[in-house]
């Protein structure tokens, strides 16, 4: 029986350290998708605060055209 479990033991820690490696992988995974909407959200602003400009814009032209 003690051969047995010699046997099994190391398996299992092999089993849970892979599991724990895949956790950690799949949450450094998620990290970079969180980080990467992040980066997308920052560029949806300032895409939004670019069209903000060229509407700005195109009211001070207009405001010259009234002029």
């Amino acid at each position: 029986m003690s051969h047995f479990t010699e046997y099994n033991v190391p398996v299992v820690v092999v089993v849970v350290v892979g599991l724990a490696a895949l956790g950690l992988a799949a949450l450094g995974l998620a990290a970079l998708g969180l980080a990467a909407l992040g980066l997308f959200a920052v560029g949806l602003f300032a895409l939004g605060l670019f069209a903000l400009g060229l509407f700005a814009l195109g009211l001070f032209a207009l405001g010259l055209f009234a002029l």
